[in-house]
């Protein structure tokens, strides 16, 4: 089985675009087409343009599964000219209220217009719990990205990752995991070394991409044997 990522499919909002000034617009009712004020006020993440580049030039598939409004999603995408990176936008219209994230419908979905299936080496990056619980109902390997949200993430990823790491790793996929999953997955600590994932954590057990100096904990994996050698 090949071990080269497939495809990524990315969260929207506060993964890819700074989109928190329109959060109470989200949550509403309000089916009104975004103005060009309320737009100017989102903004691409320094690094999101570059991953996006780089992941394209190595040919990977990229999608996005979101909960927000589908005529919302686009305005955003073009607002800041990413739209064509994607290969299948999945949002709300298409999944109805039922299927939103946590809910595995959208990430499902999005496979199945991509013709894969959560047998391939399929990578799903967000920035919120709903996005990680999402990524596990569909069997696929759920990441927090460490180039955007500075938000807790209130679930344990596969992993965070940094744009250098996730493109240097895109012919590793076994490779992105935390340090003691995969010292588990191999039964050795014998094994490649260029990238250890962890996680941070604060005092009160809370996850993300916390600034340095204040984390408190490093988590080395989302599960811990009791068994005694």
């Amino acid at each position: 089985m090949t071990n080269t990522v497939e495809a990524i499919l990315f969260d929207l909002d506060n993964t890819l675009i700074n989109t928190n000034s329109l959060q109470e617009y989200r949550e509403s009712t309000n089916k009104q087409p975004l103005t060009d004020e309320q737009l100017s006020t989102t903004k691409l993440y320094p690094k999101t343009k570059t991953i996006l580049d780089k992941l394209k030039q190595n040919n990977i598939t990229l999608g996005i599964v979101t909960n927000s409004p589908r005529r919302y999603a686009l305005d955003i995408l073009e607002h800041h000219n990413i739209k064509d990176f994607f290969d299948t936008i999945v949002t709300y219209n298409e999944v109805g209220p039922d299927g939103i994230k946590p809910s595995p419908k959208g990430i499902n979905l999005a496979l199945s217009n991509l013709k894969l299936n959560s047998n391939n080496n399929i990578l799903f990056i967000g920035d919120d719990a709903k996005d990680i619980n999402a990524s596990y109902a569909a069997g696929i390997k759920p990441l927090a990205p460490a180039w955007a949200s500075k938000e807790f993430i209130g679930q344990m990823p596969a992993a965070m990752i940094s744009t250098q790491c996730l493109t240097e790793e895109l012919n590793n996929y076994n490779h992105i995991d935390l340090i003691a999953d995969r010292c588990a997955n191999f039964n050795t600590f014998d094994i490649d070394k260029k990238w250890l994932f962890f996680i941070p954590m604060n005092k009160d057990g809370k996850i993300g991409a916390i600034k340095k100096d204040e984390i408190d904990f490093i988590c080395l994996g989302r599960y811990f044997s009791q068994k005694i050698n």
